[in-house]
């Protein structure tokens, strides 16, 4: 069994807010083949993953564990108008590169679903495109993703989490290209004992690069989530842009929430902007909802899938959403 780092703040605060960095034990799994469905116009290879291959992260240390492990890294090359599916339901270690050439454009769908720690690595090259859709449900799920932007390169990043686990994630952008853009949306709804680990480092030395983040969560029962969001503003990254937001719904009161947004600036012309809504649902709110015949626990109900749709709405597949949707007990996705 190893003992991880993982997730480390980059710009650590004081030690006992527990927010630094998420430490966790993770045993020797074996390798976890993802069923892959890959469309026309896109190569899947496979190899051992490498360390040297993993772009910089704030969890380093799982990418030398993957490694440690020869675990197999499937490699998505090409272009194609039709995603990628992926999906994770055996436990163990895995591991998936998406390697989007010069003005390629690929969207890659994972679902995970299993007790498993994965390495998701993006490199994109001058003008390509990527989509990539992160689906967590009912899992212990350590995960991490590095991803490295070229110029006029844009990644945009959906994330699902359902719940029903504990889950230990982190994500890790650079931004090295002129006009580069990064656009992030996080949803997430927790419930129980679950818990959520959360990580976002977006690091920008392009110049005029631009990201942008949003995160929209609801915790309920004895839930806790620790949400660190960090835009770096690297010294040439002149006339970038970044902006962060998180709007937390708290149901109950034994819920723990933890949110550190962080911005870094070595450089004088940008702009960056950060911040974080967190309450209840105000009186008012559940009184005129009741006075039209609503009951309260379904207030509740809407009101939570409400802050994760506006989140599931931007993964732009039918088949997926509504798979969601199902899990949440919604049939329809008009309801």
């Amino acid at each position: 069994m190893a003992a991880l780092k993982l997730n480390r703040l980059p710009s650590p605060t004081f030690s006992w807010l527990h927010v630094n960095s998420a430490e966790v034990s993770v045993q020797e799994l074996s390798d976890s083949a993802p069923e892959l469905a890959v469309p026309a116009g896109v190569t899947l290879t496979q190899a051992a993953l490498q360390k040297d291959g993993i772009p910089e992260t704030c969890s380093e240390e799982l990418g030398t564990f993957l490694a440690d492990q020869q675990t197999q890294c499937s490699t998505l090359t090409g272009s194609s108008a039709e995603p990628v599916r992926m999906q994770l339901e055996q436990n163990g270690v895995s591991a998936l590169c998406i390697d989007a050439k010069a003005g390629a454009e690929l969207t890659v769908i994972q679902y995970l679903h299993a007790d498993a720690a994965i390495q998701t690595v993006v490199r994109t090259e001058n003008s390509a495109s990527v989509k990539l859709v992160q689906i967590f449900d009912s899992a212990q799920i350590i995960s991490d993703t590095a991803a490295v932007l070229e110029d006029s390169a844009k990644l945009e990043l959906v994330q699902v989490y359902l719940g029903g686990g504990s889950t230990v994630s982190g994500t890790t952008v650079t931004m090295n290209g002129t006009r580069s853009v990064f656009q992030s949306q996080i949803g997430y709804r927790l419930d129980g004992s679950d818990r959520l680990d959360l990580n976002q480092n977006i690091i920008q030395n392009g110049r005029k690069s631009e990201s942008q983040t949003e995160v929209k969560g609801v915790l309920r029962g004895a839930a806790s989530k620790v949400f660190r969001g960090t835009i770096d503003f690297r010294h040439g990254a002149v006339g970038a842009e970044g902006a962060e937001n998180e709007d937390v719904l708290l149901m109950d009161e034994t819920v723990q929430n933890k949110t550190v947004p962080v911005i870094l600036c070595a450089e004088e012309d940008v702009a960056g902007s950060h911040g974080a809504s967190i309450g209840q649902i105000s009186p008012e709110h559940i009184f005129y909802m009741q006075s039209r015949g609503i009951p309260a626990e379904q207030i509740i109900e809407l009101m939570a899938q409400t802050k994760l749709g506006t989140v599931i709405r931007r993964i732009g597949d039918p088949q997926t959403e509504r798979s969601i949707y199902r899990r949440l007990g919604r049939e329809d996705l008009d309801e």
